[in-house]
């Protein structure tokens, strides 16, 4: 079996330190988390998402998460039309591994991945 082609695109200085951490905050507290994962709260901003047996309706992105979609724009070439947030409460938490469902993504886009808070580690 072949193993599939990644085009990633690392940018650890797209963001600011300091954006990055008004983001962070804001974020933090102000969006109302979906708490029924017990790895880690979410919530999805934009077009309607679904996966791991769960259903986002769609919800207009706050500003703050529009500025950023703009900035990955910039790099990646389309406007994200979806944001996905996770809040892990302690470094102990995290994602398994996993593969993004990309048949529901539109033709010409793809999955980005902002970072915000505690460092961790991404396994492609």
């Amino acid at each position: 079996m072949d193993k599939p082609t990644l085009n990633i695109i690392f940018h650890p200085d797209l963001i600011k330190p300091s954006f990055a951490s008004e983001v962070f905050l804001i974020l933090k507290e102000t969006v109302i988390w979906n708490k029924q994962m017990t790895s880690r709260y979410t919530e999805s901003f934009g077009l309607s998402y679904h996966y791991s047996g769960m259903s986002y309706d769609e919800k207009k992105m706050p500003k703050i998460i529009q500025e950023i979609a703009l900035i990955i724009a910039g790099v990646v070439g389309y406007l994200p039309n979806n944001c996905l947030v996770n809040y892990y409460l302690d470094g102990s938490s995290k994602m398994g591994f996993h593969s993004d469902d990309t048949s529901q993504l539109a033709d010409g886009t793809g999955v980005a991945i902002l970072s915000l808070g505690g460092g961790s580690r991404y396994a492609l």
